[in-house]
C-alpha cells in the first residue's frame, strides 16, 4: 500500500548526523534533540520549520552533565544524589523531582536555550514534550507507588498546566507556526487530554507490546502523530491504512522497541 499521507521522524541522541539530507527533505515533521537540532542547523537549516525540539520534564538521562539534552541541569545539579530515583526499568536513567522549583528552572533554561538558537539560526517549527501523561501513565517507571508520590508531589497536574500555558505562548516567539487546520506548535506524548489550539497528541509504540496497534485505532484523532516501532509486514499496512483515514501523522522506526536510532525512507514503507 503506498502512502501518501503526513510523516514524522523521532530521532534521539546524536543519531542524525551523517544523515541523507534528500530523505530528511521527505518528512514532514522531524522531532529530535538538541544536539541533533544543532546538527540540522549547521548540514542543513532549510528544514528548520520541520523541526520540533525534544524535551523532557520529568527524565533525565544522566545524574549530572546533560550532555544529550544540555541545556537542561541535570537532577544531581539541583538536589542531593540521595534525594534522587534512578528508574528501575531504564538503568542509568533519573527522575526529576516534580515540585514548583524544577518547573521555574525548567521554563527559564527551556526559553533560554530557544532564544539563543533561534537568534543565531532561525525560528524551529515547534516543541515536542516528552511523557505527558498523568502519574498513573508513568507506572512505566517502575517505582513503588510511595515512591511515586514522593517524585510526582501533589502539584504534578498543576504544574504541566502550567507549562502548557506558558508554552502555549512563549513557543509562537521561537517558531514559524501559524494556526491553521491540523498544525502543530506543541506536540504532547501523551494522549488522555489536549484540547489546546496548536497542541496535538503523538501515540508513541503503537503495535508494540506496551501499546498495542488495537488501541491506537480507538484513541488517535485527526492530526495525531501516530509512531509504529517495529518492522513487520502486515502491521505496517495497518499503520498506512489507519494513518490515511483518520488522518494522522505516521512515524515507522524498525526497532522492535522504541530506541529511535535509524532514519528510514519513507519511500520504501
Amino acid at each position: 500500500m503506498e502512502y501518501n499521507g503526513k510523516k514524522h521522524l523521532t530521532i534521539y541522541g546524536n543519531y542524525i548526523k551523517g544523515a541523507d539530507i534528500t530523505v530528511l527533505e521527505k518528512y514532514d515533521t522531524i522531532i529530535l534533540s538538541p544536539r541533533n537540532l544543532q546538527w540540522i542547523a549547521v548540514n542543513a537549516p532549510h528544514l528548520l520549520h520541520k523541526c520540533y525540539l525534544y524535551v523532557d520534564f520529568f527524565v533525565s538521562p544522566r545524574m549530572h552533565i546533560n550532555h544529550d539534552y544540555g541545556f537542561l541541569s541535570c537532577p544531581g545539579d539541583i538536589w542531593p544524589e540521595e534525594e534522587i530515583h534512578e528508574l528501575p526499568n531504564w538503568q542509568g536513567a533519573y527522575n526529576y523531582k516534580i515540585t514548583w522549583q524544577w518547573f521555574g528552572i525548567f521554563i527559564g533554561q527551556l526559553i533560554q536555550f530557544l532564544e539563543q538558537f533561534t537568534t543565531k539560526h532561525g525560528n524551529i517549527g515547534g516543541i515536542f514534550l516528552d511523557e505527558w501523561k498523568s502519574p498513573t501513565g508513568q507506572s512505566w517507571w517502575g517505582h513503588s507507588a510511595e515512591v511515586m508520590d514522593e517524585v510526582c508531589g501533589q502539584d504534578y497536574e498543576a504544574i504541566r498546566e502550567a507549562i502548557e500555558s506558558i508554552l502555549a505562548t512563549v513557543t509562537l516567539l521561537y517558531s514559524d507556526f501559524e494556526f491553521g487546520e491540523g498544525e502543530a506548535l506543541i506536540i504532547m506524548n501523551g494522549y488522555e487530554r489536549q484540547e489546546l489550539d496548536g497542541f496535538r497528541r503523538y501515540f508513541e509504540g503503537a503495535g508494540s507490546s506496551y501499546n498495542p496497534f488495537g488501541e491506537a485505532v480507538e484513541v488517535v484523532r485527526p492530526y495525531d502523530f501516530m509512531q509504529i516501532n517495529g518492522d513487520e509486514a502486515r502491521m505496517r499496512f495497518l499503520a498506512k491504512w489507519v494513518a490515511s483515514k483518520i488522518p494522522s501523522s505516521l512515524g515507522m522506526q524498525p526497532n522492535e522497541e522504541a530506541h529511535y536510532q535509524d532514519i528510514e525512507d519513507p519511500d520504501t514503507w
